[in-house]
């Protein structure tokens, strides 16, 4: 899937993109309703250059593609820049990208300027990253977002997307919501992460809650800090093959709904992990930590299978219950009923409370894979098995009140 998401972002197309020259920038307003090639729709009775100050106030239809050099666009409260049904791409370059209303694009290419989402931002497709982008409204629906340089998601803002690569700087004190996350540079979690699937060959550092819905993975350095949540609802595994300097350094509370394996080293001050299947070590585990799987091979040290080392300084099952958050249906939210589960030919999910438009349901196997997704309109969906074997599947079902996900099981 990272190769899936490295192929859509570096094969964006930056077409039909109108180049210009001006010996100074314009300010140039919206007055009307209408397509930005039409003159009829800014108080200039002209088309904006990409050098130009523009400010949307009105619902104004993006046409074509479009290079900011230098200039700025802003959308109002009141404004909106939607593409229309051609596929469109906008490219920065020394300009701003300012939205306080509403912006739908299918592609951006940050390459040296800054965007700022202060509203409701879609891109459908891919947005590449190699300058600053900061969001503190909603950002969601994008297939692939690739960070080269610097992308802060602040306490207001909501970010949501299929493939999140950070290659360089990143800190989220809002609420990420992803399919995938990819980080190989420097990511500090201020705010609450949910990923079906998280893999780290860097530096992450863990101040607030996290939710994994299928997989874990550190490559790299991983801190998590006193008291803080980080629930994997199937594997976790502490490892690099290539180095084998992996470290996970614990002092939170780390649930584990499958499989834990650390090849490398694992430390911490009092954190713990809790294990409800099966556990293997072959590094070192040091520091203060508690190691509790609830179904032990042998014991104590409650470790299914050890070749490495265990400090004497590491208690097993002493000091915490291991009973919160951790069982078979890890996952689960109340705001949502998913029955039967598990199933055999239909599967009904059903909203309590109010309306709930335009949601998007996505089922993925343990591997990750999407097998299924579709958009409905309604409080109860009802989907069919079809080919699906028997199994563990994981559901992903966005709302306009935020992401729910659980885990189903086929027989």
């Amino acid at each position: 899937n990272n190769q899936t998401m490295k192929k859509t972002i570096f094969t964006l197309v930056l077409s039909a993109i109108l180049s210009f020259s001006f010996a100074q920038k314009t300010v140039i307003n919206s007055i009307a309703d209408g397509l930005w090639l039409m003159p009829t729709t800014w108080d200039c009775a002209c088309i904006p250059g990409p050098g130009d100050i523009v400010n949307i106030s009105n619902n104004v239809t993006l046409n074509t593609s479009w290079s900011v050099v230098g200039g700025t666009i802003t959308i109002n409260p009141s404004g909106s820049l939607v593409k229309d049904n051609t596929v469109r791409t906008l490219a920065l370059n020394t300009g701003t990208l300012m939205n306080k209303g509403t912006f739908v694009i299918d592609q951006v290419a940050n390459y040296s300027g800054t965007v700022v989402n202060t509203g409701h931002m879609n891109v459908i497709r891919a947005f590449l990253n190699n300058d600053t982008l900061k969001n503190s409204g909603t950002f969601d629906n994008i297939d692939s977002l690739q960070n080269n340089h610097y992308l802060v998601n602040t306490s207001t803002g909501t970010l949501s997307a299929d493939n999140l690569w950070n290659n360089y700087n990143m800190n989220n004190a809002g609420r990420l919501d992803l399919a995938y996350f990819l980080t190989t540079r420097y990511f500090i979690n201020n705010g609450y992460l949910q990923a079906n699937k998280f893999l780290n060959t860097d530096s992450c550092t863990i101040n607030d809650s996290v939710k994994v819905m299928i997989d874990f993975m550190n490559a790299g350095y991983f801190k998590l800090s006193n008291s803080v949540y980080f629930d994997v609802t199937n594997n976790f595994l502490n490892g690099d093959s290539v180095f084998h300097d992996a470290m996970f350094i614990n002092n939170g509370q780390v649930l584990i709904g499958n499989d834990f394996t650390n090849l490398d080293s694992i430390k911490g001050n009092l954190g713990y992990f809790c294990i409800v299947s099966y556990s293997a070590n072959h590094g070192y585990i040091g520091g203060t930590v508690d190691i509790c799987d609830q179904s032990p091979l042998t014991g104590p040290p409650y470790i299914d299978y050890n070749t490495g080392t265990i400090a004497t300084t590491v208690s097993s099952c002493t000091l915490h219950a291991c009973n919160v958050g951790i069982n078979e249906t890890a996952g689960t939210n109340s705001a949502v009923d998913v029955y039967p589960n598990p199933f055999n030919d239909l599967l009904t999910f059903e909203f309590k409370g109010t309306s709930t438009p335009n949601s998007i349901l996505s089922v993925f196997d343990v591997l990750g894979q999407r097998v299924f997704t579709n958009t409905y309109n309604t409080n109860k969906i009802t989907i069919e098995r079809n080919n699906l074997k028997n199994g563990v599947y994981f559901y992903r079902l966005q709302t306009n009140a935020g992401v729910v996900t659980g885990k189903l099981i086929a027989e």
